[in-house]
């Protein structure tokens, strides 16, 4: 699988991928791994954590 380096990309086109992320994350049926694949970015760029886990609540 051919994957996108996020940091080269544009601000608004980082924003769209992030939401897009987002979005994903919120269903709750997918994985890292299957959201990497979907949005085309490496797992590590797709492993966005909710505001409340990065509060430490």
């Amino acid at each position: 699988m051919k994957t996108t380096d996020a940091r080269k990309l544009n601000q608004e086109t980082q924003y769209e991928l992030r939401k897009q992320v987002v979005r994903l994350k919120e269903k709750g049926e997918l994985d890292n791994q299957a959201i990497s694949e979907i949005v085309g970015l490496c797992q590590r760029q797709s492993k966005i954590d909710p505001p409340y886990r990065l509060i430490g609540n």
